[in-house]
C-alpha cells in the first residue's frame, strides 16, 4: 500500500521558491548568500571563462558552477523526497539534465554568437551574430529536439536517418504543450 505525500510539486515549489527567496533577502542584512551562485557570462577563448560567481572574487567559476549544481541538487532532491519520489533515480536524471543545459547555455554564450555591436571592442573580436548570451536557449532547444528524436526512434526500433523528419517530430512532441489546432 503507498502513502499519499502531503506535498504535491505546486507546495514544494512554492517552498523551494520561498527559501531561494529568504536567502536573497539576505543582501539586505549585510550577508551575501547566493553570491557565490554561478553566472554565465560571454566569453572568447575558453568556455570556463564563462563560468563566474554572482559575486566577484568570491570563488573560481568552476567552484561556483560546483557549488551551484550540488545546492540546487540537493534542494530539488528533498522536494522530491517530500513528495515520496525515488530520490537516486531523480538526481541521476537531473545530473545529465543540468550539464546538458549548462554546456548549451555556455556555447550560446560564446562572444561570437552573443555579443552585440557595443560590445565587439570589449571582447576583441571583429564581428559577431548579436543574438545575447540567451543564445543557448535555442541550443538547448535544440538538444531537446535531437535527444527526444533518437529516443522515439530508439523506442521504435528505426535509425535516425529514417521515419519521420525531425520538424515532424518536433511538432508531434510539443502536442502536450500546444493545442493541437495549433501545431497541425
Amino acid at each position: 500500500m503507498t502513502t499519499k505525500s502531503a506535498f504535491n510539486e505546486d507546495k514544494v515549489a512554492l517552498l523551494l521558491g520561498c527559501i531561494i527567496f529568504i536567502l536573497g533577502l539576505g543582501k539586505f542584512a549585510g550577508l551575501d548568500l547566493l553570491g557565490w551562485v554561478v553566472k554565465i557570462g560571454m566569453w572568447v577563448d575558453s568556455p570556463v571563462d564563462a563560468w563566474k560567481p554572482a559575486t566577484k572574487g568570491m570563488m573560481a567559476g568552476w567552484q561556483s558552477l560546483l557549488a551551484t549544481y550540488v545546492f540546487v541538487t540537493g534542494l530539488l532532491a528533498i522536494g522530491v523526497k517530500l513528495m515520496k519520489g525515488n530520490v537516486g533515480r531523480f538526481v541521476g536524471s537531473f545530473t545529465v539534465i543540468f550539464f546538458i543545459a549548462i554546456a548549451c547555455y555556455t556555447a550560446g554564450a560564446n562572444a561570437y554568437i552573443a555579443a552585440n555591436p557595443t560590445q565587439l571592442a570589449k571582447q576583441g573580436i571583429p564581428w559577431a551574430l548579436g543574438l545575447s548570451t540567451e543564445a543557448g536557449l535555442i541550443a538547448a532547444l535544440v538538444a531537446r529536439l535531437v535527444a527526444a528524436h533518437a529516443a522515439l526512434q530508439a523506442r521504435q526500433g528505426t535509425s535516425l536517418s529514417r521515419g519521420g523528419g525531425l520538424i515532424h517530430r518536433a511538432a508531434d512532441l510539443s502536442g502536450p504543450v500546444l493545442p493541437p489546432r495549433a501545431v497541425r
